[in-house]
This record gives structure tokens, sequence and C-alpha cells, in this order.
């Protein structure tokens, strides 16, 4: 899914994905509420209440994944972190695993590689048809080849 945030720049991430991850905030804290509704113990209500609050943080900045691309470089930002890449130190992008997931992974001229969760996929072998991640990552290795001095 491409979004346009201004003339600035885009946002970038599986809108699948994306789906999927506010399905399961809602259900997840409705069903949370609803237990620290009906517990009994004011602590009970207390610690309901405070692990409803860290689960929606954390809900809250997965549901946020993707990569904002700009004119100077793109910034990833995944689950636990955030990456700042220039044009210039980026060789490329392409879809593998990165652990468990099919993401899209940045690959660095320093040889490191930074995956971008935000962008993803499901396996191929549940629906081998599905080719948005590597779409993502075709438009990607177009904006790097368009700001490569030539």
């Amino acid at each position: 899914m491409r979004v346009v945030m201004s003339e600035r720049g885009v946002w970038l991430r599986s809108r699948e994905q994306s789906a999927i991850i506010a399905v399961g905030l809602v259900v997840f804290g409705v069903v949370g509420l609803v237990l620290v509704a009906s517990s009994g113990s004011r602590s009970g209500q207390i610690l309901g209440g405070l692990g409803i609050a860290i689960y929606l943080a954390v809900g809250a900045r997965v549901a946020l994944m993707g990569a904002f691309v700009g004119p100077d470089g793109l910034r990833i930002r995944n689950p636990l972190r955030t990456h700042s890449i220039r044009w210039s130190d980026c060789q490329g992008f392409r879809v593998g695993r990165y652990g468990l997931p099919r993401v899209a992974i940045a690959d660095l001229n320093d040889g490191r590689s930074i995956p971008i969760f935000g962008i993803g996929g499901p396996p191929p072998s549940t629906r081998p048809r599905d080719q948005t991640a590597e779409l993502l990552v075709s438009e990607l290795n177009g904006m790097l080849r368009s700001r490569q001095p030539e």
C-alpha cells in the first residue's frame, strides 16, 4: 500500500498486514477490557488496566510499522526501533526471511541488512500469487535508482 504523506515523501507498508494488526488490536483490546471489568478485586483491575495500556502502546507501535520514503532517504519504523537511512548508504532492497516472517529487507553498503517489518507478505506456500511485498520492494528499488548519481 502506498500512502502519499506530502510532497516530501510517501509511506509504504503492506495493506493486508495492517488490516490484520488493526483487527487483532481491537479484538484483544475488547477481550482484555472484558476480563478487567469482570475482575472482582481492585488490584486485579489496576494490573489488568496497566496490562491493557502496555498492550495498546506496543500494538500502536506495531500498527505504525513501515517505511517513510523521502528525498534524502528513508525512515524504517519497526516494532522496537526506527532506522534512518540515507539513499547513498543503501545498496538495494529485496524480499526475504528475517527470522520467521517474510519481509522486505534493506541491504546497506556496509554489509548490514535491516528488515522492514511493515512490508511483508504471506508465505508463498499459502498464497503463491500474493506479490504485495515484491511490488513494494520493486517500487523502493526504483526510487533508489532514481536518486543515485549517474
